[in-house]
């Protein structure tokens, strides 16, 4: 009689025991995956920023491939002629950016004071970087690039 008391409990309590593992294991999940979020947002290193941008508007495309040895390559192409140019770059605080003056200067693109070539990263969803230089440029991150990177 008495094992039959235990295994009356022992079914009643499984659900409630399974309910509260379900909710350790979702709150888990979520924690992590805000965990993971924030140190991606958050990642403006020259590793993190590296990769393949893109920018087309009419007659101009230009892919722009930024190395986390700071060093860049810009192919651009304008009414059919490509162009392409080496050099190098900086990041300025936390989302700024500056490119050497052998930068291939677009169309739309302002230029500083001195001739320089500033831009600044910002993050679709927190993720997803974006390059606008000053003026209205915007270079898209291409997804193949997070997929390969290294």
């Amino acid at each position: 009689m008495g094992g039959e008391i235990n295994d009356t409990v022992r079914k009643k309590s499984d659900p409630a025991v399974k309910a509260a593992v379900r909710a350790v294991i979702i709150i888990l999940c979520v924690v992590f995956g805000l965990v993971g979020w924030y140190v991606v947002a958050t990642g403006y290193d020259y590793g993190d920023l590296a990769g393949t941008y893109n920018f087309r508007s009419g007659n101009e495309a230009c892919t722009l491939h930024l190395y986390p040895d700071r060093t860049f390559r810009e192919d651009m192409t304008t009414q059919g002629d490509v162009r392409t140019a080496r050099g190098t770059w900086r990041r300025i605080g936390e989302g700024g950016m500056a490119l050497s003056d052998s930068f291939l200067k677009l169309s739309t693109q302002r230029l500083g004071p001195s001739g320089e070539n500033y831009g600044d990263f910002d993050r679709v969803l927190g993720l997803f970087p974006i390059l606008t230089l000053d003026g209205g440029p915007e270079f898209h991150r291409s997804l193949l690039s997070f997929i390969t990177k290294k």
